[in-house]
């Protein structure tokens, strides 16, 4: 056991241990928030879906007509149809 020479210097001790004690448990907490940013952060990437690359703008058989085809506009079709045009090779 340590023996102090005044009440004050026991009162400095417990101070100093205390607050000691006090920065390596903020230390650990921090550490633990960021540890977890970091997982939430992960899993929310991991929950987006993976979307298929664009399909570029052009015509395009049409979809439940055959024989047609239709205008794709990069995003959506197009009400422009038109009769598959049979390919012609010089």
């Amino acid at each position: 056991m340590v023996r102090f020479r005044t009440p004050q210097e026991r009162t400095a001790r417990f101070t100093r241990q205390t607050r000691n004690a006090a920065r390596k448990s903020v230390k650990l907490q921090a550490t633990e928030v960021n540890l977890q940013r970091w997982q939430l952060a992960a899993s929310v990437r991991a929950a987006q879906p993976v979307r298929p690359a664009p399909v570029p703008a052009g015509w395009y058989a049409s979809p439940g007509r055959p024989g047609l085809v239709q205008w794709w506009d990069g995003i959506q079709w197009t009400s422009h149809i038109q009769q598959l045009q049979p390919q012609r090779w010089s």
